[in-house]
Order: structure tokens, then C-alpha cells, then sequence
């Protein structure tokens, strides 16, 4: 059972349900802007002008490469089944469009 706001007892597991919903969506929920400035300054900087410049660089294909060829040749990387074996075997092949892939999920 929960109390709502109109302090009555609550037993019906859809209510109850929709009653739970509500408290978090508000709890959650941010109706105004808030300026999170004095929050953040007190957050030391970890990340320098030149590491971010590095991680803000083009993706190279001697990168893809040395990745690709790291895979485990009989471990798949991700729900397609293709395991390294497979991209290591086809690079000539699909080393372009594999470039342009991880460049574009940068």
C-alpha cells in the first residue's frame, strides 16, 4: 500500500503502478533551467587543451588497423557474429569502408 497525496491508502497494483511512474517521473524531472556553474567549478579539470585536441583528432586508418588486428580472431566484437579473424582476413577489403565508419561514429 502507498498514501497519495490526498493522504488515501492505495492498494490496487495499477494505481499503485502509476503512483510510482509519477513520484519518480517528478523526482527526475527538471521543470526550469539550472545553472550548474558553481557545481562544476568545484570539479577539478582532468582533461588538458592538449589531450582534448588529441581526442578531438580524425580517426586514421593505421588506428582502425592496429584495433582491428588487437580482436581476438575467434571472439566476436558485437551482435553481427563477424569475429577478428573475419576483418583481419578482409582488410584489403573492407578497410575503407571500415575507416568511414569509425570516423563517423566519432
Amino acid at each position: 500500500m502507498l498514501q497519495n497525496e490526498q493522504n488515501e491508502w492505495i492498494r490496487d497494483p495499477h494505481a499503485l503502478q502509476v503512483m510510482a511512474c509519477n513520484f519518480f517521473s517528478k523526482l527526475y524531472t527538471t521543470v526550469d533551467h539550472r545553472d550548474y556553474t558553481p557545481i562544476l567549478q568545484q570539479c577539478p579539470h582532468v582533461v588538458t587543451k592538449e589531450i582534448n585536441n588529441h581526442l578531438l583528432e580524425v580517426v586514421t586508418l593505421k588506428e582502425v588497423r592496429r584495433a582491428t588486428f588487437q580482436l581476438g580472431s575467434t571472439k566476436a566484437p558485437g551482435p553481427d557474429g563477424f569475429n577478428g579473424l573475419f576483418y583481419q582476413s578482409h582488410w584489403d577489403i573492407i578497410k575503407d569502408d571500415l575507416l568511414l565508419l569509425v570516423q563517423t561514429l566519432f
